[in-house]
């Protein structure tokens, strides 16, 4: 301090004399005046050495950048005893952790452990209320602060399906085989189900739009229960299976997959057409040559859809009617 301020006096009476740079520090100092890229603090503060070092006085220097007259005198002492590495901010303390190391370590092992209960998953606030009961006075603010440190998210959630067949890559590959390369004259049908589907209706019905006024729907609606949608696709035709039912009982699945074979069109027997080849059989005969047929299902009319308990099967393009 008695150094800052003996230059600061030395400087308000007589002109100090031009700042000396270290060898190679002149283009560096010029470079980070021209850059786009560093911190304007960077480049203020190397603008300020170079104005020293072509013999400019402090208070002409803090006219022209408009820096304070402490801090140009403050600069310039720093890079005069260290040179480029004293116009670097230097480490400041701050404040001193609160939780240390067991703090830390503790809430780790918590978010490790189940959840409470009655929750599906950790919140800040219950990590919270866990470790205040075990002694540590901490806020959700802070447990937030750590789990983003530690890169936890023990909010979030993902799933994986683990097969313990021992065979299962085997049949993985047969079902692949199935949708990439089919056997001739095969349909290949992939069956899911969708269950618990709620089933709402709105209050009351929506009233259409009137000059001046426009759709009026009612924002409480009803529910219904729960359906059961059973579904299937035609792999390689892209036509749809639907069938809604109210449970998933086995009966019931029986009864939508005897219904998909029943609206599938079977193989026929390839066509055998006598057409003039170039080549004929020893004999004189001409050799018949087969045609494969190509499957397709037969057209389901979609007003089935409101039929409960039946099957329907749709084709691309072709959208179900509203029941009348």
């Amino acid at each position: 301090m008695l150094a800052l301020n003996a230059v600061m006096c030395l400087d308000a009476g007589m002109r100090l004399p031009p700042l000396v740079l270290r060898d190679g520090d002149r283009g560096v100092l010029e470079a980070r005046v021209r850059s786009n890229t560093v911190e304007a603090r960077v480049a203020q503060r190397a603008r300020l050495i170079l104005l020293a070092a072509d013999g400019r006085s402090n208070r002409e220097i803090v006219t022209m950048i408009g820096m304070h007259y402490n801090q140009v005198a403050l600069w310039r002492k720093r890079y005069g005893e260290l040179g480029l590495v004293g116009l670097a901010d230097g480490e400041r303390p701050g404040r001193v952790p609160v939780y240390g190391h067991d703090d830390v370590l503790l809430m780790v092992k918590t978010v490790t452990e189940p959840p409470p209960d009655d929750a599906t998953r950790w919140t800040m606030e219950a990590l919270a209320r866990r470790l205040n009961e075990q002694g540590e006075a901490i806020s959700a603010s802070q447990v937030w602060r750590l789990c983003k440190a530690l890169d936890l998210k023990p909010w979030q959630t993902e799933s994986w399906m683990t097969s313990h067949d021992p065979d299962f890559w085997e049949k993985a590959a047969d079902v692949c085989g199935l949708y990439l390369d089919p056997p001739l004259n095969a349909v290949v049908w992939s069956v899911d189900e969708k269950s618990g589907i709620q089933a709402k209706s709105r209050v009351n019905p929506t009233k259409p739009a009137v000059p001046g006024i426009p759709v009026r729907q009612e924002f409480e609606y009803r529910r219904n229960g729960t359906a059961v949608l059973f579904a299937a696709l035609n792999v390689h035709e892209g036509d749809l299976a639907a069938w809604v039912t109210d449970s998933t009982r086995s009966a019931n699945f029986v009864e939508f997959l005897r219904n998909l074979v029943a609206q599938t069109q079977r193989p026929r027997p390839p066509l055998h057409r006598r057409q003039p080849l170039r080549s004929r059989h020893p004999a004189g005969r001409s050799v018949p040559r087969r045609t494969p047929t190509r499957l397709h299902p037969p057209h389901a009319n979609p007003r089935q859809l409101a039929e409960p308990g039946r099957a329907v099967l749709l084709h691309p393009g072709t959208t179900p009617a509203s029941p009348r």
